[in-house]
C-alpha cells in the first residue's frame, strides 16, 4: 500500500526553535528559583510536551506551583522571545516541501507545542520566493492544545489519523526526538527520525529509519509515495 499521508513534527525538525523553547522554559522557571542544567534539558526536556516538562520540573525541583501555570509562563516567554525575530528554517525544509507536498495526498503537522506557540513560530518563519507560508503547506495542524496528553503519548497522532480519515499503514511520520518517535509508533505509524544537535544522543531504536537530513528523509519517503501524477495532490 502506498503512503498517502505524511505527518511532520515542527520544533527541531522543520524549524530551529528548540534552543528558543529551552530559553523560554528557563525564563519561566527562573523566578521560582530553578536553574535547568544542560544535561537535564537533554535528558528530560527536548522532544517532550510542555505539560510533561512542567510536571517533571515541579516534581524534580520540589515546586508546589501548578504545572499548568509553568506552561502558561513558558508560552508567554516564548511569544515574547519570538516576537520581532526571524525563526530559522532547518536545512532542507523548503526542498522537502517541494519534493513531498505535491505527491502526498495529505500533509499534516503534529506538534506537542501549544497552538499559541505554533502560531508564533509560523509568524516568524520567512518563506522563499515561490512558496506560500509554512502554515499553508499543511492540510491539518494538530497541536498540544488539541489533546489531553501530548508526546510521547500517541494522542496527537491518533487525532491526526481520525481527522484525515486515513489508516496507519498509509501514513509515515517524521520526528527529530525519541519522544516523538515513541508517540508515532504507539499510534501504529512508521516513523523516520532526523536527529538534530540537541537530540542526536537519544535512543532512536524505535524509528523505522534514522536519516541524517530532511533531504535524506524526503528520498526515503518518495519511495513510498504513488508515482508523481498518479494519485497524490493535484498541482496548483
Amino acid at each position: 500500500m502506498f503512503v498517502t499521508a505524511v505527518l511532520l513534527d515542527l520544533d527541531g525538525l522543520l524549524v530551529d526553535t528548540e534552543p528558543l523553547q529551552v530559553e523560554a522554559l528557563r525564563a519561566a522557571v527562573a523566578p521560582l528559583g530553578v536553574t535547568l542544567p544542560n544535561d537535564y534539558v537533554a535528558a528530560k526536556i527536548v522532544g517532550v510536551s510542555d505539560t510533561q516538562n512542567a510536571v517533571d520540573i515541579a516534581a524534580d525541583f520540589g515546586l508546589t506551583i501548578d504545572p499548568g501555570e509553568i506552561v502558561k509562563r513558558k508560552d508567554r516567554e516564548f511569544v515574547k522571545l519570538a516576537a520581532g525575530q526571524t525563526i530559522a528554517a532547518r536545512p532542507g525544509l523548503w526542498e522537502f516541501m517541494t519534493r513531498i507536498r505535491p505527491r502526498a495526498a495529505r500533509l499534516g503537522l503534529v506538534s506537542s507545542s501549544s497552538r499559541q506557540t505554533v502560531d508564533a513560530i509560523f509568524g516568524g518563519v520567512a518563506s522563499p520566493a515561490g512558496h506560500g507560508s509554512l502554515a499553508d503547506c499543511f492540510d491539518l495542524i494538530v497541536t498540544g492544545s488539541d489533546v489531553a496528553l501530548a508526546k510521547p503519548a500517541p494522542a496527537v497522532y491518533q487525532h491526526a489519523l481520525t481527522a484525515l480519515g486515513v489508516a496507519t499503514e498509509s501514513c509515515v511520520a517524521v520526528e527529530d526526538s525519541a519522544a516523538g518517535v515513541t508517540a508515532a509508533r504507539a499510534a501504529g505509524i512508521r516513523c523516520l527520525a532526523v536527529p538534530n544537535a540537541l537530540t542526536r544522543g537519544q535512543d532512536f531504536s524505535e524509528a523505522w529509519l534514522v536519516c541524517r537530513s530532511l533531504g535524506a528523509a524526503a528520498s526515503a519517503i518518495e519511495a513510498l509515495l504513488p508515482a508523481e501524477g498518479a494519485s497524490g495532490r493535484c498541482r496548483e
